[in-house]
């Protein structure tokens, strides 16, 4: 036998195995029939298992880590109108007034730093026990909401975990430009296994996995799909939606030098990424914070030193001004599995991005001018030529006249 037969009679004796994930909408809410976790034991690496492909996340967040905050901010106010989201939130009580909010989400921001920065599939490291905390907190929410809330169906199921992973990784996938982001196909492919893989260790099976297939286009259409249903839903937003939301701007205001962020301003934001009009009109303030961040947007694509300097200034606060502390600071719900009622922002944190936004700003102006006077040399040498050539021409010509 050849070695080209050998070949084919392997691969008909051992077929390789098809891939299983949805590839629309529909078959992701297939998943509202089952719980969000399948069990599956976070220890056991599965058959697609790539350690190198989900280390070529870490450099890749470090440069972009300022412009991949903005885009889960704006998706995290959006998605706030998805009732399916705001219920496991509203029920908690976590996040209901803006210092709950500033500690609930500094931590929850806390973690996507660890995911991004370590690896989620090695019991010894800080990011897969961060992960593995949050899978638990996910199954405490879940009992307590079925034993709870009387009514038909499952909570925080397979289909709520594919809309959560959309939040997070949906922008980078489907709108990076709009926010300024230089990034290559490999590098977006890339991201869209690492979600895969923060999935999987989620307890979300393959089947109902956003990104299981491994193909960006696939979830590009599918998070197109859901963000058309937030999109509707935000126009006509659950009753707790206006209030979670406010509790999450207010607190992230609390530790800025002045109230930076606003609801409809980052609503605004989101139906200019997603090219759609503009429900309302806003406020001159509203105006001034959407421009703004507009300014921000257009700084990060044409002046690259300004977002890397951002990024790095960002995780060099979180790793040396950590905003909360991980344990309960008065000694009580240890081993918690929901967000502690007694953690605040520390104080140092605060000061920190208080500075941390002025700098910015003042780059940013910085940034700017650098970027006129480059075009003003370049436009001074392109008047330099064009006075060049056309002098050239008038001797040419003057010296044929004689």
């Amino acid at each position: 036998m050849t070695y080209p037969e050998r070949e084919v009679a392997y691969a008909s004796r051992y077929p390789p195995k098809k891939k299983i994930g949805p590839t629309s909408l529909d078959d992701l809410k297939k998943g509202r029939a089952f719980d969000g976790d399948d069990n599956s034991d976070p220890k056991t690496h599965p058959d697609w298992y790539d350690l190198d492909r989900f280390e070529t996340v870490i450099p890749f967040f470090k440069q972009h880590a300022f412009t991949m905050t903005l885009m889960w901010h704006t998706s995290l106010v959006i998605g706030f109108s998805l009732n399916c989201l705001l219920e496991a939130l509203v029920f908690t009580g976590d996040s209901g007034t803006p210092k709950k909010a500033l500690a609930r989400y500094m931590l929850t921001f806390e973690r996507l730093i660890d995911w991004h920065s370590g690896n989620i599939w090695d019991p010894s490291d800080k990011a897969f026990t961060s992960l593995q905390g949050v899978r638990t907190g996910h199954a405490a929410v879940r009992k307590d909401m079925e034993s709870t809330i009387k009514r038909e169906g499952k909570f925080m199921t397979m289909y709520d975990m594919g809309c959560v992973q959309a939040g997070f990784m949906g922008a980078m996938i489907t709108m990076p430009q709009k926010f300024g982001m230089h990034a290559t196909s490999k590098e977006l492919d890339d991201y869209v296994y690492f979600w895969k893989c923060v999935g999987r260790q989620l307890g979300v099976s393959d089947e109902f996995n956003l990104c299981s297939l491994d193909d960006r286009d696939t979830v590009t259409g599918i998070v197109t799909q859901i963000t058309d249903l937030i999109e509707d839903t935000s126009l006509h937003p659950p009753a707790e939606f206006r209030p979670m939301a406010q509790a999450y701007v207010d607190g992230i205001n609390l530790s800025l030098p002045f109230p930076l962020m606003s609801v409809d301003a980052t609503l605004a934001l989101d139906y200019w990424g997603l090219e759609k009009p503009q429900p309302r009109r806003l406020s001159w303030a509203d105006s001034a914070r959407f421009w703004f961040f507009r300014w921000v947007f257009i700084m990060i694509g044409y002046a690259p030193y300004f977002e890397r300097t951002m990024s790095w200034l960002l995780l060099f606060s979180f790793k040396h001004f950590p905003p909360t502390t991980r344990l309960c600071p008065v000694g009580q719900h240890a081993g918690q599995t929901r967000t502690c009622p007694h953690r605040e922002v520390g104080s140092g944190f605060k000061t920190f991005v208080k500075v941390y936004v002025i700098f910015g700003i003042l780059l940013s102006v910085l940034s700017f001018l650098a970027c006129l006077g480059v075009a003003g040399v370049f436009m001074f040498q392109v008047g330099l030529t064009a006075v060049a050539v056309c002098s050239r021409m008038e001797l040419q010509n003057y010296v044929v006249g004689q």
